[in-house]
């Protein structure tokens, strides 16, 4: 199946296809991100799937206002892509490459259900959802842990990956707070 187009915004940044190791595809997300706030509108949030060896699938990030749609959050719409990318509706298994999600915050509650729900094996978070709080975000109960209910399912799951640079995402965004 063919994925959807991406705008040049994204095409600007990272393509499909290319391979970077961690930190550069975790820092393409972060610029990706920042660019995306400016010329779309959407939430601060960025997201890639990539292959174990960094061969980016996909690449999503936050379109909740622009669409209309409160599920467009950034690893949602990453996760979608991929799967038309690869024709299957599970990122896990057999004639599915090893895979890791990229994210510039800690999954919310939806997103940590979304991941577990399309078999992503693999993690790395750069924000905290208390980042996200922060700045008047509701990311799930309090009480609720992401990296241990992703654990608990045999998601590996890195937190604080790059944080303090994805924090530049949080001190620039002046965009709405749509689920405050």
């Amino acid at each position: 199946m063919k994925e959807d187009p991406y705008p040049s915004l994204v095409l600007d940044i990272v393509r499909p296809g290319d391979v970077r190791d961690d930190p550069t595809l975790m820092r393409l997300a972060i610029q990706l991100t920042l660019e995306s706030i400016e010329e779309t509108g959407g939430g601060p949030f960025g997201a890639i799937l990539a292959t174990e060896e960094g061969k980016v699938i996909s690449i999503g990030y936050n379109l909740v206002i622009p669409t209309g749609d409160s599920t467009a959050h950034a690893e949602i719409v990453a996760i979608r892509r991929a799967e038309k990318v690869l024709g299957t509706f599970h990122l896990r298994g057999e004639g599915i490459p090893p895979l890791k999600l990229l994210t510039t915050c800690a999954p919310c509650l939806m997103c940590v259900g979304a991941i577990h729900w399309a078999g992503v094996p693999v993690v790395l978070a750069a924000a905290r959802s208390g980042d996200a709080e922060a700045i008047g975000f509701v990311e799930g109960p309090k009480d609720f842990d992401a990296a241990a209910f992703l654990r608990g399912r045999g998601i590996e799951y890195h937190a604080d990956f790059l944080r303090e640079e994805a924090l530049e995402i949080f001190r620039r965004y002046r965009g709405r707070i749509y689920n405050g």
